[in-house]
């Protein structure tokens, strides 16, 4: 049955039977690669125990010091019937046997601020409630949390879902309160917060259901699900939406994922032969130049794979090896770059920065909370 459809009988406004049909609009999904298809930086991570995007829009928080190990990829296991391909998976590989009240493992996403407005919080007559659905394969049946954190104002939210069947896929859904007390700044910074706890000790433990000062994430009732390296644990289909009901998952094509992921991380390169930019070559040791990219919520933070995956290209055809890599600062859409050469750059000529042909090179743009 279409979950946007009531059945005859059951519409609004219809409670007595006949045959209307009510249709409830999809609402836009204000999370980012829910359906867990984009992945920039990859699709395995091994040996993760600090804090560290993964799939895109998706980071693995630690906190404290919990001794649990994980590998989180993006995997094909996914719920069937529910036109998803992918989840993001975490195995649990090093227990987290004991849980200190100060440690924390949790899986987030944060929404930016300018795209909340429609919430109204901060507006005692229309704060608006939202809806967060999702599809989870937890490794146990019982009680599970998930959180709401508003960076303005520095206040949680804690909610309650219980898994029936261990290791299998089930839809959930919860409903977060519309905030009264303060509005969501109209920025880019930070703006909602959605947490699943792992891990939560004590000192991350709330009372559930209710707006309050903190940035904790579970109640008493979680449970730890990294205490056994037999643990996975599986999430996709997360929907963020206004309202106080849950509408199906707008299946985006996966460009428009991409192209929205973009704003806050971007990876080019990792193709062989890649070409990132045509440069002017200033000294027979350099070059210097500007590299383009999508815009980004802010000026992000540049790195490269390593100066030895690089090469520049002079007019000749002939590639020379860079042997070292500047960075200069970068606005929000473009960074200069200074590759270096031992020798054979003609001055004033121009020259074009590439992969060596190995399909290692990259140059990651990172604008991410």
């Amino acid at each position: 049955m279409n979950p946007n459809v009531c059945p005859p009988g059951q519409g609004n406004g219809n409670p007595g039977g006949g045959n209307t049909t009510v249709i409830i609009e999809q609402q836009p999904n204000l999370a980012i690669n829910g359906a867990m298809k984009v992945a920039q930086r990859g699709s395995s991570f091994t040996s993760v125990s600090a804090t560290q995007y993964t799939l895109d829009r998706w980071q693995l928080e630690f906190n404290g010091s919990p001794g649990a190990v994980v590998t989180v990829t993006q995997s094909t296991d996914a719920p069937t019937g529910s036109g998803f391909s992918q989840s993001l998976k975490i195995d649990c590989t090093t227990a987290e046997a004991a849980v200190a009240a100060s440690e924390s493992i949790v899986l987030k996403t944060t929404i930016e601020a300018q795209d909340l407005q429609q919430l109204m919080y901060g507006d005692e007559a229309n704060a608006q409630p939202t809806s967060l659905s999702f599809w989870v394969k937890s490794p146990k049946a019982g009680t599970q949390c998930v959180a709401l954190y508003m960076d303005d104002g520095s206040v949680h939210n804690v909610q309650e879902f219980v898994v029936s069947v261990a290791n299998a896929w089930e839809k959930k859904q919860v409903i977060f309160p519309g905030y009264t007390a303060l509005a969501i700044v109209d920025d880019n910074g930070a703006g909602l917060t959605i947490s699943f706890p792992l891990v939560a000790g004590t000192d991350y433990q709330a009372t559930k259901e209710i707006w309050e000062t903190g940035n904790d994430y579970a109640t008493s009732e979680q449970q730890n699900l990294l205490d056994d390296t037999a643990n996975n644990f599986c999430v996709t289909g997360v929907k963020f939406e206004v309202g106080a009901t849950a509408t199906g998952f707008v299946h985006e094509g996966f460009g428009v994922a991409l192209s929205k992921s973009r704003r806050y991380f971007e990876r080019i390169g990792e193709e062989v032969g890649c070409n990132f930019a045509v440069l002017a070559a200033p000294l027979t040791t350099g070059a210097r130049g500007a590299v383009l990219f999508s815009e980004k919520r802010i000026a992000p933070t540049v790195s490269v794979s390593a100066a030895g995956d690089f090469v520049l290209t002079d007019n000749a055809g002939v590639d020379l090896n860079v042997t070292t890599f500047n960075l200069g600062a970068a606005s929000t859409f473009s960074v200069n770059v200074t590759p270096n050469v031992a020798s054979g750059l003609v001055v004033g000529d121009a020259t074009r920065l590439a992969d060596d042909n190995g399909g290692n090179a990259y140059i990651d743009f990172d604008a991410e909370y």
